[in-house]
């Protein structure tokens, strides 16, 4: 119940992936996580499979179709698997599956690593495409053709066009800045997980040993989650904090509070300046009263300096911090 509880509460994004060495059949552990409050990634579903063929996925993903609302997820996050995206997509028809970065560049590290030309061009290579994952379109071509240019006299750039230049839009960060991912790009949240189930589930125990290791990660993380509330909940604030930390001060750490805290301070005791420069042009700034000149300035264009000094974005309106 807890695990349907947790998809219920935390739909936005999953992450799915699966580990070995878990038990002495030899099956495989598909995990589904999600995303917490706190950004901490817990366990949603569990299945234990002989392989990973098409069958057993669909199994999996209808078993989680038939017992929760799948159409509220918005995001998944896999590694690349075109066999397991086409039947995530079948199932998870609303969200957008993503892949891993970390594992983008691990694949094709791996497959440059392989090309038997000089390091240095191996090395061009992989620095172009970290530059493509990153890149906002206007470079792109040019990226592209260092790339193309590195690996003359190999089939990689045929490789990567019809691999991943035909799924760009899974791992490229520009095809993601509208989503509701809370900036993840990765799925450490479970290879995190992953980990400690490992300090936990060894291979020579059996799937029902395996089991019940499983059952005690999702209680360890329930424990977790309840130990931070409880600790946040205890924070106090007073009526001199920003709006933004009254009304959600409970649910931040304390070195997010001292951020904002100190936020407010500076917009309270800065002060700004306007000098007109010409018609309908104004310099704004804080300023050295004593040397009578800006330490630091804008130039705004504007028919009149009324509200000026008046932010009206939402952040300044809502929380009463500066943009």
């Amino acid at each position: 119940m807890q695990m349907k509880a947790w998809l219920e509460k935390y739909p936005n994004i999953l992450h799915l992936d699966s580990t070995i060495k878990v038990n002495i059949e030899n099956y495989q552990l598909y995990i589904c996580m999600a995303q917490n409050a706190n950004l901490k990634g817990v366990p949603v579903s569990y299945c234990l499979m002989n392989s990973g063929n098409k069958d057993n996925l669909e199994f999996f993903y209808a078993a989680m179709r038939d017992l929760n609302d799948l159409q509220k997820t918005q995001v998944i996050m896999v590694d690349k698997d075109l066999t397991n995206i086409d039947i995530l997509q079948h199932f998870f028809d609303k969200a957008r599956i993503l892949l891993c970065v970390f594992h983008v560049l691990k694949y094709l590290k791996s497959r440059v690593h392989e090309l038997r030309i000089p390091l240095t061009n191996r090395m061009n290579i992989m620095k172009n495409i970290r530059r493509l994952l990153y890149d906002n379109d206007q470079m792109s071509a040019i990226y592209l053709k260092e790339v193309k240019t590195e690996s003359e006299g190999t089939d990689f750039y045929q490789y990567f066009e019809t691999n991943w230049l035909s799924c760009c839009e899974m791992w490229q960060t520009k095809h993601r800045k509208n989503l509701f991912n809370f900036d993840t790009d990765t799925n450490n949240h479970l290879e995190r997980f992953n980990r400690t189930l490992k300090d936990h589930i060894l291979p020579k125990m059996h799937i029902s040993e395996c089991v019940v290791k499983l059952i005690l990660a999702v209680e360890d993380a329930r424990t977790e989650e309840m130990n931070t509330y409880i600790s946040l909940k205890q924070k106090i604030c007073d009526s001199n904090d920003s709006t933004l930390v009254q009304r959600f001060g409970s649910q931040l750490i304390n070195k997010a509070i001292d951020l904002l805290r100190k936020q407010n301070d500076e917009l309270k005791q800065k002060h700004y300046s306007i000098e007109e420069l010409e018609d309908n042009s104004w310099k704004i700034g804080q300023k050295d009263e004593e040397k009578n000149r800006f330490i630091t300035s804008s130039i705004i264009h504007r028919d009149s300096f009324e509200d000026l000094l008046f932010c009206d974005c939402d952040i300044f309106l809502q929380n009463q911090l500066p943009c």
